[in-house]
């Protein structure tokens, strides 16, 4: 039986990542794979749904923000679009925004990222997804497709992280999953 804990959901998540990259011919290195994998990661252990804001909220708050808090604010916008953007394309068509303002607000973020990075390779990663935001999107929006038996896993894992149930904690198990609280 196979067990899967957090490290390993990062793993899973990252050869996702890398076939559906390869896949789609997306042309992005294995340090902006890992990235969109951690970017994936995170999303998937808030186990948040479409934000109710739009992106003209957070980007006023990045533009306005203190040179510390900036960069924080940033990132957040474009992980946010680069997610919605990539796992909520049907509820962003039923609100009536275009996937088109989504990435351009993603890439605006990872071009402002890419030019107040800390370092050359921070930079050079943010100034990648920035160039190809919408393959990245659509590289997050494959990863992150379920299986037929991933999705209840998937939601199984998040309701056990939200409540510790042992009885939640014993489906898993059960599942080939190894749930700790140290992991949720």
């Amino acid at each position: 039986m196979k067990h899967v804990t957090v490290e390993p959901l990062n793993e899973f998540f990252h050869a996702r990542v890398r076939e559906a990259a390869q896949m789609q011919d997306a042309r992005i290195g294995e340090t902006a794979a890992r990235y969109l994998t951690e970017v994936l990661t995170e999303a998937a252990a808030r186990g948040r749904g479409l934000p109710e804001q739009t992106f003209a909220e957070p980007r006023v708050a990045a533009v306005t923000a203190s040179p510390h808090e900036a960069p924080r604010r940033w990132r957040a916008l474009g992980e946010g679009a680069l997610v919605v953007a990539g796992c909520f394309t049907e509820a962003l068509q039923r609100r009536h925004v275009d996937r088109r303002y989504c990435a351009d607000m993603g890439a605006a973020a990872f071009g402002v990222l890419a030019a107040i990075g800390d370092s050359g390779h921070e930079r050079a990663v943010f100034a990648d997804v920035s160039e190809r935001f919408e393959a990245c999107a659509d590289v997050i929006a494959q990863a992150a497709a379920p299986g037929p038996d991933e999705d209840a896993l998937l939601r199984l894992w998040q309701a056990w992280s939200a409540t510790a149930s042992p009885r939640l904690a014993a489906c898993l198990r059960a599942r080939g999953v190894l749930p700790s609280k140290g992991n949720a």
